[in-house]
């Protein structure tokens, strides 16, 4: 079980985290950091799922029955979403994870990808009207 929480549901922690979908996976932005992720693989229909009611405690025990030990990876990058702050306990009513979902999730690739990256983060986190020169375009702090 993810630490601190009781097998729920979950959002993104908006305002300050905002999600956007391709073709090949999902980027999360969170705001406050500067910091992007690229989520891929299994991890896209998991957010998927878990974004739209699905609970924790069914996907990791309908993903286990499919695939042993894999529900201690799910839990390990619900963590990890957890601790950069991408992703909240949402208090949603929750619904049960059903075999079409937990097959979409193992269908989807390896692993739960997930990759982080500042390499913007000074961009992203400059305020445009104050923080940006105007001549060059260029951060003036």
């Amino acid at each position: 079980m993810v630490t601190g929480h009781n097998g729920g549901t979950f959002e993104f922690s908006t305002p300050k985290v905002v999600a956007e979908s391709f073709q090949e996976g999902l980027v999360i932005l969170n705001l406050d950091s500067g910091k992007y992720f690229d989520a891929g693989e299994r991890l896209v229909p998991l957010l998927e799922a878990l974004t739209t009611g699905t609970s924790l405690s069914s996907l990791t025990s309908g993903l286990d029955a499919l695939e042993a030990g894999v529900a201690s990876d799910v839990e390990q990058v619900i963590e990890k979403l957890l601790e950069f702050g991408l992703i909240r306990e949402a208090q949603s009513q929750t619904k049960q994870a059903d075999g079409d979902i937990c097959a979409t999730i193992l269908a989807a690739g390896q692993s739960f990808f997930l990759e982080s990256h500042d390499d913007l983060a000074d961009l992203i986190a400059a305020d445009p009207i104050h923080d940006i020169d105007p001549i060059t375009g260029r951060l003036t702090k």
